[in-house]
């Protein structure tokens, strides 16, 4: 799919497509150079998508910064300050984000990245302006599940407990994800939420959707139980577990 859009946005690049109108009022003599035509605007979106998708950030930038110098949108814009966030090009991911938010002010997901941009930052003025532009993105009925979770991973990096709680509780109830929901337990943990936490570690377990996380979730589980003195459901833990496993 990937090499299929390569070919297609290279050929709508390089060569102009003629048309009979032109060819009409022209004529075929001393014809003026044709003028190529623009590579459609969802060529270039889908496109720099899969280059995300891929990990292929570098050649995600390139596309959408491309299709910027035709196609002056909110999404291709968006497109262009995500590939550039994940190249850590933070102030010119920040300028394209502005960008689009210019072109689409009620677009949740700009307003999402806009926070993510500036909790890279990293600063308390930039954390304030990331807890503003969340705010926005909430108002707005901001859904992405993946967004938000990242969202709550980046508060978590600054020890910022309470937001990132509050953005996996959200992250979740857009859409189910053992990941998250052991990564909701960690941020309970770290705040001292024993109880809630083993109860998260649990739904993990009791998903069974990831083995890994499962796993993840039955040692810190474990650890938890045995510092609320309630060591005799280590063993139901290690019971249930291997029980899910052997399914």
């Amino acid at each position: 799919a990937v090499s299929a859009y390569i070919k297609a946005l290279s050929l709508l690049s390089a060569k102009p497509k003629p048309t009979a109108a032109r060819s009409m009022i022209v004529g075929s003599a001393g014809a003026p150079p044709e003028v190529p035509e623009a590579p459609p605007l969802q060529l270039f979106v889908r496109l720099g998508t899969l280059m995300l998708q891929l990990g292929r950030n570098d050649a995600a930038r390139g596309v959408f910064l491309q299709g910027c110098d035709t196609w002056q949108t909110c999404s291709m814009w968006l497109g262009a300050g995500i590939a550039l966030l994940r190249v850590d090009q933070l102030k010119e991911s920040e300028d394209a984000l502005m960008e689009a938010n210019v072109r689409n002010n009620k677009d949740p997901v700009v307003w999402g990245f806009v926070a993510l941009v500036c909790l890279a930052r990293g600063d308390k003025v930039r954390v304030d302006q990331a807890d503003r532009a969340i705010v926005q993105a909430n108002r707005l009925g901001l859904a992405d599940a993946a967004l938000l979770r990242e969202l709550a991973n980046s508060y978590t990096a600054l020890d910022l407990l309470e937001s990132a709680e509050a953005l996996f509780r959200r992250s979740l109830a857009c859409e189910s994800s053992a990941h998250t929901r052991r990564r909701l337990a960690d941020v309970l943990s770290a705040q001292n939420s024993l109880a809630a936490a083993v109860n998260e570690y649990k739904a993990v377990i009791e998903a069974n959707e990831d083995p890994s996380e499962m796993a993840l979730a039955a040692g810190e589980c474990e650890k938890l139980l045995v510092a609320l003195g309630r060591s005799e459901e280590v063993s139901q833990i290690q019971a249930l577990a291997a029980a899910i496993k052997a399914c």
